[in-house]
């Protein structure tokens, strides 16, 4: 598979990542219009709901086993919002990087 082909099979932030490879190698040829068409798509990536899923099934699996409490379900949903949130930063962090080589 060429590389440019991989961000069709990547999901969450390896999509994000694969995405500013290929923008980074479009900038260093020269194609500095694909490399801000391929930075624009970073906005489009979502964090799957299937990725949504695997931690909702985590919590409910931790609460089963420990015969979770109400103080272990609002533990558990701050465990949520930081998944959600390190998506978020890898997010940015990528499009901070088109701001600061597509100057």
């Amino acid at each position: 598979m060429e590389f440019n082909q991989a961000v069709a099979v990547e999901e969450n932030e390896n999509k994000i990542l694969a995405l500013v490879g290929l923008a980074m190698c479009q900038y260093l040829l020269g194609e500095t219009s694909n490399a801000n068409v391929t930075f624009d798509r970073i906005n489009e990536v979502n964090l799957t709901k299937a990725e949504i899923g695997v931690v909702k099934s985590f919590i409910r699996s931790f609460k089963a086993i420990c015969n979770a409490t109400t103080d272990l379900e609002g533990n558990m949903l701050i465990f949520e919002e930081d998944r959600i949130g390190e998506f978020e930063s890898v997010k940015e962090n990528a499009l901070n990087l088109k701001n600061r080589i597509l100057q």
